[in-house]
């Protein structure tokens, strides 16, 4: 689990600072962590029944309205780390805003030979639930579930990760950008503390939790007077083809279909996570896509097996509050203990897949291929939406597009290497905070590379989180270059390889020349090379 050599004890105590030191203050009842854009009809209410379950964490506690304050997170998890012999409380740094980031790492004994599961909540402010959920799941792992639990399991658990936008209920970060888009260019630094730990513990498990909008507006047609997404709770694995094959087969065919199962037997439904827009009158609904930069996605090119994990909740405030914390509460509980019971299954798993990368990355000319881009398989399906005027759940006609099985739309052979020419720091800079290890040539050195020549480049009119988007095509053309004393060379052989990939292959939907942290001209050469074998590289 942990790539140290005094095991997880050491990457707690060498995580930024000590243990958190906020003063036990309660928020006033005026403070914000409130919003409600819309209320469901009391017959849609209904539908969605409390559980018998009760929890006691600060939002079910308070007697308010609103949801956990800052104040009330830190006290709880406080009051846990004290209460609870393998419960440790660190703090992995301030948001922009300058709020605390609490996590806690669970384990017990050494914590050695033993697979880790990461959770993380509410890295958008305006899904509550997500965050709730994750203060259960702690006072739960420090008490006698973790006790049991722990034999088999560590555990690193960040509640909130977006603290700023949680404050003022607002789904992106204090700098406007969304930090769920930031998990490959790393412009906000709660990203980029997530990654420095992660990075440190490589766990084999990673829940992202976090809450779906039930839909109003784009539901609005059907039936007399619209309707709303329906599922309780909706759940996706990685999806980018560069994830290994067994790692996507086990988390799709075991822990996904084994929540599912847990959910259904209490009551819940569920699906696999979705967007849905209105393209032409036809509603497209689109399966979670592959999208290195999202947290499910780059969490899972490491490689490990990672889940994001959505409630029904965006907009409605404390409507079905308890319902869709109980449905988070119960997601993870399957995901963790179905981590425990194939704890030894796990760890070979996740360890062969990063070894099989390393070997690969170590050689040329086997028709090993990094998937640049790829495209969903589209079908007609139906999907359950709730009738409002009739407080009922409908099928309606759908044109589905699934990346579960998409296919390779662009590939290249591996190389061994991707190299860049010292100026590009800034890329460089992105890539270690994405546990990317970078080298320097020692000495300049003529190498038979691969280089890439811009034959076509289209600018978007508006940009994306805050950067324009170069949408680019190459041509791969063979040839001898003289690279400087201090050249960037990005090794393939690391786990984190295929991530390496798609932020250097241009044609990549998120590479650092789609985001112009590399720049490309048409008709020139771009300053990444290929390195498959001509040369040394010392």
């Amino acid at each position: 689990m942990i790539r140290s050599r005094k095991g997880f004890a050491v990457v707690a105590a060498m995580l930024l600072v000590a243990a958190l030191a906020l003063p036990a203050v309660h928020a006033a009842p005026d403070t914000p962590y409130y919003g409600k854009e819309f209320s469901q009809p009391e017959k849609v209410l209904k539908l969605y029944p409390d559980p018998d379950v009760r929890f006691e964490t600060p939002a079910f506690t308070s007697g308010l309205e609103r949801f956990t304050s800052q104040e009330e997170m830190v006290q709880f998890l406080r009051k846990l780390d004290r209460s609870s012999p393998w419960t440790v409380m660190k703090s992995l740094g301030r948001s922009q805003e300058g709020r605390e980031m609490p996590v806690l790492f669970f384990k017990r004994g050494s914590g050695k030979g033993k697979p880790t599961v990461w959770l993380q909540g509410q890295i958008h402010g305006n899904e509550p639930a997500a965050g709730e959920a994750m203060l259960v799941m702690a006072q739960k792992l420090a008490g006698e579930y973790g006790r049991k639990l722990l034999k088999h399991i560590n555990v690193v658990l960040v509640p909130r990760v977006n603290p700023d936008g949680s404050y003022a209920f607002e789904r992106r970060m204090a700098n406007g950008m969304d930090g769920n888009r930031d998990h490959l260019k790393f412009d906000t630094p709660e990203a980029r503390a997530i990654h420095s730990l992660y990075n440190q513990v490589q766990p084999e498990v990673v829940i992202d939790a976090h809450e779906y909008n039930p839909d109003p507006a784009l539901l609005k047609d059907v039936g007399k007077e619209g309707a709303l997404k329906y599922h309780d709770l909706l759940i996706l694995s990685g999806k980018n083809l560069n994830i290994p094959e067994e790692i996507r087969d086990f988390a799709d065919g075991v822990m996904v279909k084994e929540a599912k199962a847990r959910l259904a037997k209490q009551g819940f439904s569920s699906g696999d996570y979705y967007t849905a827009a209105k393209r032409d009158g036809q509603l497209e609904i689109t399966e979670g896509g592959p999208e290195p930069r999202i947290g499910r996605n780059s969490f899972a090119l490491k490689p490990a097996l990672s889940f994001l994990v959505e409630t029904r909740g965006i907009g409605i405030g404390r409507e079905n509050f308890l319902r869709r914390v109980a449905a988070q509460v119960t997601t993870h509980q399957s995901l963790l203990e179905t981590a425990a019971s194939r704890a030894d299954r796990i760890r070979r798993l996740v360890d062969g897949a990063r070894k099989e990368i390393v070997g690969k990355g170590k050689r040329v000319g086997d028709d090993d291929e990094v998937i640049v881009t790829s495209k969903a398989k589209e079908y007609p399906t139906t999907l359950p939406v709730v009738d409002i005027a009739e407080a009922k759940v409908k099928e309606i006609p759908v044109r589905y597009f699934s990346h579960t099985e998409g296919e390779a739309d662009l590939t290249r052979e591996r190389p061994l290497a991707y190299l860049l020419k010292p100026e590009q720091t800034d890329a460089v800079r992105r890539l270690k905070y994405a546990g990317v290890k970078v080298n320097r040539l020692k000495k300049a050195a003529k190498l038979t590379v691969e280089s890439y020549f811009v034959t076509g480049k289209e600018t978007q009119d508006s940009p994306y989180e805050g950067h324009p988007q170069h949408q680019v095509t190459t041509k791969v053309v063979e040839k001898t270059v003289v690279l400087p004393k201090g050249s960037w060379i990005i090794p393939m052989d690391q786990p984190t390889a295929n991530l390496a990939a798609l932020a250097m292959e241009p044609e990549s939907t998120d590479s650092y020349v789609t985001f112009g942290f590399i720049p490309s001209e048409a008709g020139e050469e771009l300053p990444i090379y290929r390195y498959m074998g001509g040369g040394s590289l010392r």
